[in-house]
């Protein structure tokens, strides 16, 4: 088991070399950094634009732009990169999750790990500051085998649920914010502004200077649109740690004043604000709040509050309320158990914390050395019980669908079909939900079914995608896209999905 205390066992990517941050940067789950069944692999899309972007000699970069079709600029082109839209709480509201045109996301990575570009980058991170501290750069794993992304989530609680319990030694009060839609308010323009401060970025717009390229880059590939970055991939929340942090230090030298009397922390888009009066605590949130209107950013006025309970408001009400249920689940058989889950998911909607729920009932009755199900248990009642947490909380999909497939499995072919046109049914008509079809096509594959929605994503697996998922029009010359389905795995898939094929670890995030 790791000890998830032990910071030897990862790295951040503001102390990795050039060659370093690269290498973490093109890896396959850097680039999608969302669970997809375990026959789509990006590994040889990635490697193909590596050796796209290099010279004959294999020893020069090449630009994106010497790949261009004769007379075609990029920012002409619709639909260059790939976006599906991952439903947020079950009714109309959607998080687009985009998969960037490979050859466009390698430039981007090599133009950042340039030695010099890397260094101007790194020496930006490393500003001294004692009021705010950011604490969500992006970590790689140094154990073998450990997957990066793991790595994330243990620093979410290493660095800031353990922080906030131990502030509250020094602080009476603190103060919870978010910006509101971060990813969607970025204004491209303002990473030149968070790499060279803003009166030099104004003086020098040359795209010759990589902090402006990355700007052109970037809404070049969103059809000329400045507005907002994508999400989905680790080097989208570096670009964003990067326009965060030009705040963070506008932030600190606007609250020198506040020096000793309050500490910030940001994890990502959340702020904590540490201070022993009230008055403190809010003034320093106006004027946050006042910085951040100046790079495009409004906080959330939802999910501000104060708290006075330091302790007990460093864990979501999610996560405290499933920890007291706790000592009552080993005495439950599986259905009580799933309803328990149930009761937390209509409590708290796509909370954190379902992740880990559902994951330990996996482990209980799936994992190695499990209890397995008792001969009363009731198949048709724990799998609506399943979709019916899944209907509504579009967070934990995949981890239902992985516990229905080991149902599934325990029944003849042909009464699972018909608990397959059952889910079918269920999902059939809503919109956007290209996340959810991806999950139920891998639900259907291993039995031969079609009784899924072939849209999008989903038709490129089964070959009758009409065209790629990427534009490659702006392209002289054609891009393979093939290998991103891997079909000897089709071939192969067991009834059984493997919950290794998810992050097991993601129920330790936020919510």
């Amino acid at each position: 088991m790791i000890n998830i205390m032990d910071q030897d066992k990862q790295i951040s990517i503001k102390d990795m070399t050039h060659n370093e941050a690269r290498n973490f940067l093109l890896k396959p789950e850097s680039y999608c950094t969302i669970s997809l069944p375990e026959y789509i692999d990006f590994t040889e899309v990635i490697k193909i634009a590596v050796d796209r972007l290099k010279t004959n000699n294999g020893r020069e970069l090449r630009k994106l732009h010497d790949l261009y079709a004769a007379k075609k600029k990029l920012k002409e082109f619709e639909n260059v990169n790939y976006t599906f839209m991952q439903n947020k709480n079950g009714e109309y509201s959607w998080r687009p999750i985009t998969l960037i045109h490979p050859l466009i996301y390698v430039d981007l990575v090599n133009c950042i790990t340039i030695k010099k570009n890397w260094a101007e980058i790194v020496e930006v991170f490393n500003k001294p500051r004692d009021i705010i501290k950011g604490k969500s750069l992006p970590v790689g794993a140094l154990s073998a085998g450990e997957k990066d992304i793991k790595r994330v989530i243990l620093n979410w609680w290493e660095e800031f649920e353990q922080l906030q319990i131990k502030k509250s030694m020094e602080y009476k009060y603190c103060m919870h914010t978010d910006i509101s839609n971060c990813y969607p308010s970025i204004y491209t323009h303002s990473i030149p502004w968070a790499i060279m401060g803003k009166e030099r970025a104004k003086e020098n717009r040359s795209t010759d200077y990589f902090p402006n390229e990355l700007d052109a880059l970037i809404s070049n590939m969103q059809y000329g649109q400045t507005n907002g970055i994508p999400q989905g991939s680790v080097l989208m929340d570096f670009i964003a740690e990067i326009v965060l942090n030009g705040v963070d230090l506008e932030i600190e030298k606007k609250l020198a004043e506040y020096k000793d009397r309050v500490e910030i922390f940001r994890y990502r888009d959340d702020y904590r604000i540490f201070g022993n009066t009230i008055e403190d605590v809010h003034e320093v949130t106006k004027y946050i709040s006042e910085i951040l209107a100046k790079w495009n950013f409004s906080l959330n006025s939802n999910k501000t509050f104060l708290s006075k309970d330091i302790i007990s408001d460093a864990f979501k009400k999610g996560k405290r309320y499933w920890q007291g249920k706790q000592p009552i689940l080993k005495d439950l058989n599986a259905q009580q158990h799933l309803l328990q889950i149930k009761e937390l998911a209509d409590k708290f909607p796509n909370s954190g914390s379902l992740k880990k729920a559902l994951n330990d009932f996996h482990t209980k009755y799936f994992g190695e050395n499990n209890q397995g199900l008792d001969s009363k248990s009731d198949i048709s009642s724990l799998i609506s019980i399943l979709v019916d947490i899944m209907d509504n909380n579009s967070i934990v999909i995949e981890f239902c669908v992985v516990i229905i497939s080991e149902m599934l499995s325990l029944i003849s072919v042909e009464e699972a079909g018909q608990y397959l046109d059952h889910i079918y049914n269920r999902f059939k008509n809503y919109p956007n939900s290209d996340y959810v079809d991806i999950w139920l096509q891998r639900l259907n594959l291993p039995y031969n079914k079609s009784s899924y929605r072939e849209i999008n994503f989903a038709k490129k697996v089964v070959g009758g995608f009409p065209r790629n998922i990427w534009n490659h029009d702006w392209l002289h010359k054609k891009f393979d896209e093939e290998s991103i389905v891997n079909r000897n795995k089709i071939e192969d898939l067991d009834r059984k999905i493997d919950m290794s094929n998810i992050d097991a670890f993601a129920y330790v995030s936020s919510e």
